[in-house]
């Protein structure tokens, strides 16, 4: 939710119309399913339901740099294909395979990416009683955006494998471990820095008996090294201890919602130890009328790709989201969030540097048939820091047709 709008990395090049034209005829041939039956949004035929879309937007910038001086405004025409595959290997067990991906077109500009590919496979398994385990990969064809008419599109590749275990000890009783390793690395050796080892590991224990006050109880590990500078340089390790609820989603209010404290290292040096808050939650107000909240405090490596300066950031971010359906077809719905990030050098317990980030929107979606939406919004952000040369300002406008089988 804190990212409604974040979509912006293209550059101007039309390569990416083969990879259009081929997700097309994957949509001409998927309709031969439309007379199967339709389960939860997908289409069903026999051990397959698939689910596929193409989004095509225009955008128009003020600051498609983001730069605090020299603004550059430009339009964007964005082409979106999604394509989602569930097969059921036995009555327990699945595997989803799924793939997105991003083209942008840029009237002006010339140094951004035009193209970004997301995927990933998963398998699924349930027991009888409920407990679940989970093996997938997942990739990232992506780049970070250019900061200026002079910079370039910062091009990485992202590999991710994961996997999550939910045992149900008894009825109400469950106990969860997930693991994931992530590696990051960048084409450009200039950017290079910023590749990066990642290892997360959790272990949590829900408790049901209170429907009002499910228990949560949670452990966190991170261990984050930068392996292109030097051996055991630019390392990031965290622990966190969380306590909260976590609600199911078929209540009124739904999600989760955790408190805790923190202990950080960087470079085997004491950084930030404090308290921490990890919070996604949905709230219905009404049949009509839904609130989402989302709020967290960490931790991370600062990214030089990425604009960041000195050595890691304490990041502070919370987000609402009213979203109000009284006029069916027609959805609308009010975002605002608010970010910071207080840079830190390892050497210092003072703020060096200190960002504040604001970001409000508005979006209006209309379900023209089952297979055919419209969608018109606006968005604002401003970053205001103690460094001038970081801040800006951004006006975004966006209109967008979907088609989906």
């Amino acid at each position: 939710m804190l990212a409604l709008f974040e979509f912006r990395n293209g550059k101007k090049s039309l390569p990416w119309l083969r990879y259009i034209l081929s997700f097309l005829l994957i949509l001409l041939l998927s309709s031969s399913f439309i007379k199967c039956a339709i389960a939860q949004d997908y289409l069903k035929w026999d051990r397959f339901r698939i689910k596929a879309a193409l989004s095509v937007s225009e955008y128009y910038s003020n600051n498609i740099y983001r730069t605090y001086q020299d603004e550059r405004d430009d339009f964007i025409t964005q082409l979106n294909p999604e394509l989602e595959l569930k097969i059921a290997l036995t009555k327990g067990s699945w595997i989803d395979l799924s793939y997105m991906g991003i083209f942008n077109h840029y009237s002006e500009a010339d140094n951004f990416r035009s193209d970004h590919h997301f995927g990933g496979i998963n398998y699924g398994i349930e027991s009888s009683k409920e407990s679940l385990f989970q093996l997938g990969i997942r990739f990232e064809d992506s780049a970070g955006q250019p900061n200026s008419i002079y910079d370039e599109s910062k091009d990485f590749w992202l590999n991710e494998i994961y996997s999550d275990l939910e045992w149900k000890i008894t009825p109400i009783t469950s106990l969860e471990a997930g693991y994931k390793h992530t590696v990051r690395n960048f084409d450009k050796e200039r950017y290079q820095q910023d590749d990066y080892i990642q290892d997360n590991v959790s272990l949590s224990i829900l408790h049901t008996r209170s429907q009002k006050l499910p228990l949560l109880l949670e452990y966190r590990f991170e261990k984050q090294v930068k392996d292109k500078i030097q051996p055991e340089s630019n390392e990031l390790i965290y622990h966190a201890l969380l306590a909260g609820c976590r609600w199911r989603p078929e209540r009124r209010l739904s999600g989760t919602l955790e408190l805790g404290y923190f202990w950080s290292q960087f470079n085997q040096i004491d950084a930030y130890d404090g308290w921490m808050i990890d919070a996604d939650l949905l709230y219905r107000i009404s049949a009509f009328t839904d609130i989402t909240m989302s709020a967290e405090r960490v931790t991370r490596v600062s990214y030089y790709a990425a604009r960041d300066t000195l050595d890691y950031y304490i990041y502070s971010g919370f987000g609402l989201t009213l979203v109000y359906r009284r006029f069916n077809p027609l959805v609308l719905s009010v975002e605002g969030a608010y970010e910071n990030r207080a840079f830190r050098l390892i050497t210092s317990e003072t703020t060096s540097r200190d960002d504040d980030l604001y970001r409000m929107s508005i979006l209006s979606d209309y379900q023209l048939k089952k297979w055919l939406a419209l969608s018109f919004g606006y968005s604002y952000r401003t970053n205001q820091s103690s460094v001038i040369l970081q801040e800006y300002k951004e006006n975004l406008f966006q209109f967008e047709v979907v088609f989906s089988i």
